[in-house]
């Protein structure tokens, strides 16, 4: 196979699953905002203004989708550029926000949590009770690192945002723990969230393999990672939740900005 053809096959690959995980987290968190009645008030077009909605970070588009769907009156722009840099970019969210926008996110920083929601620090392959899955994940985050520091920036967002002290006028914060597997007992709802987010992870690692290779990781490795995975969730050998961080601010009514357009509109 031709490294052009591989390509369009990866990222179809990589955007079925993109679609998975945002199906994933729509039930979840029961709305596709962080905030749904901040979302839904910013959304709504009143006084002749046409709502807008930008979607730094697309990826498969299906937010967009979704979005442009249930507001058809709205114009919603899926943009698929990661910033470099989280604090500029919450700077530059400011200038864009219409006054009273609202800016809403989610982060995820490729660690595991227990049933009791504490995390799960990495083990030694001669450990018993070792996660592969853990495993597997910490040296992802190690080899996203080697590039760059962005992957521990996501779990410093909410103190990033207090910092920034009064050019917010709402800011709310919560954590989502989405079970990896069926582990909620008697509640239907969660047992498909969590089965939906064990289809997400086993394809997730698959898509690990040319980062850890450049990282310099062997065939061989990642291999036996991959396969210990797809052997510890298939099986459910032990509970395993992941954090989504999501944040919801709402801008001043009236910004010092010469911008009069962003992400969406205020009340």
């Amino acid at each position: 196979m031709d490294l052009e053809r591989l390509d369009r096959t990866v990222d179809v690959t990589e955007h079925g699953r993109l679609d998975l995980q945002h199906d994933m987290l729509k039930l979840a968190m029961d709305s596709i905002f962080v905030n749904a009645d901040a979302g839904n008030r910013a959304m709504t077009a009143r006084d002749g203004k046409t709502p807008t909605a930008l979607d730094v970070g697309t990826g498969s588009g299906s937010w967009v989708v979704d979005c442009a769907r249930m507001y058809p009156e709205a114009e919603v722009v899926g943009l698929d550029l990661a910033p470099a840099n989280l604090t500029t970019f919450l700077d530059d969210v400011l200038q864009m926000l219409r006054p009273g926008g609202v800016y809403q996110m989610l982060e995820g920083s490729l660690k595991f949590y227990d049933e009791n929601r504490q995390m799960i620090p990495p083990q030694e392959e001669n450990d018993p009770n070792i996660s592969w899955t853990v495993k597997m994940f910490h040296a992802t985050r190690a080899a996203i690192r080697d590039r760059g520091p962005g992957i521990d920036s996501y779990d410093q967002v909410p103190g990033w945002l207090k910092e920034m002290g009064s050019v917010w006028e709402e800011v709310g914060t919560k954590d989502v723990f989405v079970p990896v597997g069926p582990w909620e007992k008697g509640d239907r709802k969660k047992r498909i969230i969590g089965e939906m987010n064990r289809q997400n992870v086993l394809r997730l690692v698959n898509a690990f393999r040319p980062l850890l290779l450049a990282y310099g990781y062997f065939d061989e490795t990642i291999d036996k990672w991959i396969l210990k995975v797809n052997e510890e969730l298939r099986e459910l050998k032990r509970p395993l939740y992941v954090r989504v961080g999501g944040s919801s601010l709402k801008g001043l009514a009236v910004l010092s900005s010469e911008f009069d357009s962003g992400l969406a509109p205020g009340q």
